[in-house]
């Protein structure tokens, strides 16, 4: 059955629109030279100057393989929808639209010049899309791809840069070796010359320093990686990294598939195990779509991803050993904690790795800086402006870390639901204040909260009382815990296991209760409002000021209110 030529043609335009960026046409060329063997891959530029400011730009790409004779030239070349690549895993143009590709630049002329077994041919593909098939008289060794385009002469250096950008984002991990020839201006001018028609329109004006030749070819590894690892399997290669923004990254025959950011083109399940790292994998058994813009996830997808998951298990444990080695040292964590929360999401950190520096210097694993407290782990960090605050708490034996925002998340990741806090947050600098040695009238204010407190809490609760030291911590602390004599007393907890505990308190019998400190900031401006009126009544400050520390304390209900009502109006009637 013969085609029809419209219908012919309607199918090629169909297939050459499919090409959003035309350069993309070279990465076409390049993948069919590496299908036929060339040992290298050589694409050169040359621009020849015409009337009227315009000229013909020829772009080249030669190959050293198998080239092809009249027969391959009939039945393939010349002939759409025909491949001899179907079933074959050494290449990946499988659709035989990879030629038809060049008219998306629309050429005025398209010339190969190729030979094999002995037979030379010259075709030539216009600007119609007819063709030309003729002998050549010399010797050719491979094929050569020649498109010939009209441009403006301001136009060139564009172009230029655009042909070898597509080559670089296409082909920079191809496994032939590619040179990139820049022959479209005159390089022969002596120093100091300008060509003629020099202006900012000049054709030669982007390439004062370009250089004449460059293999674009670069190492299979990621662009930007603060730590990566290589991982193969087989006939697959991973490169896994940590990098600011992650990418991934697929590839056959060291050509690109896909380059993404899209969390889509991973898989539910991809995207959850390595989609906060970065990676490219190659394979040359996976391949794109008809449409060039996605990677078909068959079984040959599904394997490359699993190398990809076992490279990142290889990249987590050498994080692990670099940041280890770095903690050692006393160095700057911060970045290397950054990218251990982004994988703590997925794998937890272990225990018994010193993975951070304390405020000493030391090295510390996570079971030393999360000590086991009273009533569950905890972990403290100190910014710059309290490190007086935290080296006490460290000769202390408190496992004290600078603070970096980067380790802080990581200790919330690493330690989800416990307490993560600012040793400025939850510790206090006291000075110690007897209550037998104040004033008379603030020494019967104490007296009597302790008195309320004492029957509220079956003698839980100690009263004791401190001044704070710091403008702004005797403003903010209304009561720390612990003994007075101390001198660093502890704020009370709100949140975590810590706090979830002491709120449990309330429900314990009095014998059942652990007995323990509340010492009063003497300073907060609340308790001085109290000791005020202490003066004229000192009763009923003391009652205040205890309902301050069971509201605070969380352990305040009606029972307890009536309970203290009741004994206040008792002594206050005795008084009378």
């Amino acid at each position: 059955m013969n085609e029809s030529p419209d219908l012919i043609q309607q199918a090629l335009g169909n297939l050459v629109k499919q090409f959003a960026h035309p350069m993309d046409c070279l990465r076409e060329l390049v993948q069919n030279a590496i299908d036929a063997g060339t040992p290298r891959i050589e694409i050169e530029l040359r621009y020849s100057p015409g009337d009227g400011g315009r000229g013909v730009l020829e772009i080249e790409v030669a190959d050293f393989g198998q080239g092809m004779d009249a027969a391959i030239i009939d039945t393939q070349l010349t002939r759409l929808f025909s491949s001899a690549k179907e079933g074959d895993l050494s290449t990946i143009g499988k659709f035989g639209i990879g030629f038809t590709s060049v008219f998306a630049i629309d050429p005025v002329l398209v010339r190969v010049l190729t030979g094999r077994h002995g037979e030379n041919w010259e075709i030539l593909f216009h600007q119609d899309r007819s063709f030309e098939r003729r002998p050549w008289d010399g010797p050719v060794q491979g094929t050569a791809i020649t498109l010939y385009k009209r441009v403006r002469d301001g136009a060139v250096a564009a172009m230029v840069t655009d042909a070898r950008d597509t080559l670089v984002r296409w082909c920079e991990h191809a496994e032939t070796p590619l040179l990139f020839r820049d022959l479209t201006r005159d390089r022969s001018l002596p120093d100091g010359a300008v060509p003629e028609g020099g202006g900012e329109d000049d054709v030669f004006a982007a390439f004062d320093t370009a250089p004449v030749e460059e293999t674009l070819n670069r190492p299979f590894s990621l662009d930007h990686a603060e730590l990566e690892v290589r991982h193969v399997e087989g006939d697959v290669e991973a490169v896994v990294g940590f990098e600011r923004s992650p990418s991934w990254g697929f590839f056959s025959g060291g050509l690109t598939l896909l380059r993404s950011r899209d969390p889509g083109h991973l898989g539910e399940r991809y995207a959850h195990l390595v989609g906060h790292l970065s990676f490219k994998v190659r394979s040359r058994r996976i391949e794109h779509t008809l449409t060039r813009d996605n990677v078909i996830q068959d079984e040959a997808w599904y394997e490359a991803m699993d190398v990809v998951t076992r490279a990142a298990r290889k990249l987590r444990a050498e994080l692990e050993v670099r940041v280890s080695q770095i903690a050692r040292e006393g160095g700057d964590l911060g970045v290397w904690h950054e990218f251990l929360a982004l994988d703590a999401q997925h794998e937890p950190l272990p225990w018994d790795v010193p993975l951070f520096v304390d405020l000493g210097g030391r090295a510390r694993t996570l079971a030393e800086v999360a000590p086991l407290g009273p009533f569950g782990r905890e972990a403290w960090f100190v910014h710059p402006a309290d490190e007086a605050l935290g080296h006490t708490l460290w000769r202390r034996g408190v496992k004290v870390l600078r603070y970096d925002a980067r380790t802080v998340g990581l200790l919330r990741t690493a330690l989800a639901g416990h307490r993560i806090d600012d040793v400025a947050e939850a510790f206090a600098v006291t000075r110690p204040v007897a209550i037998s040695e104040l004033p008379p009238a603030q020494r019967a204010v104490f007296e009597s909260a302790a008195s309320h407190l004492g029957v509220a809490t079956g003698n839980g609760v100690k009263l004791g009382v401190c001044d704070v030291e710091g403008a702004q911590s005797s403003e903010n602390t209304l009561f720390v815990e612990g003994r007075v004599k101390d001198g660093l007393l502890r704020r009370p907890a709100r949140r975590g296991a810590w706090g979830s505990a002491r709120r449990a308190w309330q429900h314990l019998t009095p014998l059942m209760m652990l007995q323990r400190w509340v010492v009063v900031n003497r300073r907060h401006p609340h308790v001085v409002r109290l000791l005020e009126l202490g003066a004229s009544d000192a009763d009923l400050a003391g009652f205040a000021l205890a309902q301050v520390v069971m509201v605070e304390e969380q352990m305040y209900d009606e029972d307890n209110f009536d309970a203290l009502a009741v004994r206040a109006a008792r002594e206050w009637l005795q008084d009378v």
